[in-house]
């Protein structure tokens, strides 16, 4: 069935009308990330998250939710490498990273090198198996959109400071100069000044280069915040999966690490290949193509 989701999440249409909303605010901050600066994408985006959470409250527990864009085309069925993969995780999704042949046999995220642990999710096949956990998770993703994620903005993309020390310091330079003294590095100053304010959270990359209202920023920060953090009790962390997304991952690959070999899998050939993505996190039934029809 079709529901429009401004109907089924309550007060949403309400929220992104509001002028004063935090939406409206988080969008005034210098240096948030966006689609483009003309647009508000998050107003656009927040309705692929409503829309998961809401079927995540509605569904029973235990059952598969499946998000596919429009643009998304299933080419075979869903098999039960499938089932079987996504049944045995928290939330499956595409990942974009850029360190891919240094992630030989890694099965959890607390197992990926700190260098990689900027990785990026495409939100363009999420599978998610509802349960308590999946539910909070996606509740805690919407409510961020109203709050969280402009604090967040506040704390770490301070204005430039406009206080009474940095004119004074400005009007000493200025005089100096006018005296042929030497300038002051009055910028500097200020520069390292602001820095120095920044709480040192902030500089982490996966938080730094996800402070924006788009679906994929918002998921980006709670997936990593959700995948291994000393903060959070060990029943709140999310067991994640990986879809490849590129043909090469389900391939076999001379490059790939000894630990990646213990998979191994036959093709239509009838001998084995080496499946060096199924030991990463991932899985590769749902990117294959599919099989060529019969002559």
């Amino acid at each position: 069935c079709f529901l429009d989701v401004f109907e089924a999440v309550p007060h949403l249409l309400e929220f992104l009308q509001n002028k004063g909303s935090g939406i409206n605010e988080f969008y005034k901050i210098d240096g948030v990330r966006s689609l483009s600066d003309s647009i508000m994408d998050g107003k656009a985006l927040i309705r692929k998250v409503a829309a998961m959470a809401h079927a995540a409250n509605q569904l029973p527990l235990g059952s598969h939710l499946i998000w596919v864009d429009v643009d998304t085309e299933f080419v075979s069925k869903l098999d039960n490498k499938y089932y079987n993969f996504t049944d045995a995780k928290d939330i499956v999704y595409i990942v974009e990273l850029i360190c891919r042949r240094h992630l030989g046999g890694a099965k959890s995220l607390q197992d990926i090198p700190l260098w990689c642990y900027d990785f990026k999710i495409e939100t363009g096949v999420v599978s998610i198996r509802v349960s308590r956990k999946t539910r909070r998770f996606l509740n805690t993703a919407l409510r961020w959109y109203n709050g969280p994620m402009l604090a967040l903005a506040q704390k770490c993309l301070p204005p430039p400071a406009k206080d009474e020390a940095a004119e004074t310091r400005r009007r000493r330079s200025a005089k100096e100069q006018q005296q042929g003294g030497e300038k002051e590095d009055v910028d500097d100053e200020e520069e390292e000044e602001q820095a120095s304010s920044i709480p040192p959270f902030c500089r982490i990359p996966w938080i730094r280069n996800n402070i924006g209202l788009n679906d994929v920023f918002v998921l980006n920060m709670l997936l990593h915040r959700y995948g291994s953090s000393n903060s959070l009790s060990s029943d709140a962390i999310l067991n994640q999966g990986w879809f490849a997304n590129m043909e090469f991952m389900c391939q076999s690959s001379s490059s790939s690490s000894s630990s990646s070999r213990n998979m191994e899998e036959e093709d239509d050939d009838d001998h084995v290949v080496d499946d060096p993505f199924s030991n990463v996190l991932g899985h590769c039934s749902a990117c294959a193509p599919p099989p060529p029809p019969p002559p």
